[in-house]
């Protein structure tokens, strides 16, 4: 998120809102892109809008992973709507 914002890391708190630390619709997708090539994990825009803050991210991101590692067979795409 401080590469992201342009924010120093020391004044990011994982409680802080996404849109409140000024992101916007267009960083938004940036960070889409950037959580999908760092863990390959896809979150929608929406999702983004909902869960705002690190600590929600990364619990979804987490969610989403360990759904991902149990169901290994399955090779369909893993939505989670939490």
């Amino acid at each position: 998120w401080s590469e992201l914002l342009e924010i120093e890391i020391e004044k990011i708190n994982v409680d802080d809102g996404f849109f409140e630390l000024g992101g916007n619709s267009l960083k938004a997708i940036s960070l889409m892109n950037t959580i999908y090539k760092t863990v390959s994990v896809k979150i929608t825009l929406k999702e983004i809008f909902i869960k705002q803050t690190i600590r929600e991210i990364a619990d979804y991101i987490i969610t989403v992973k360990q759904i991902k590692e149990t169901n290994t067979d399955n090779k369909e795409e893993v939505k989670l709507i939490l």
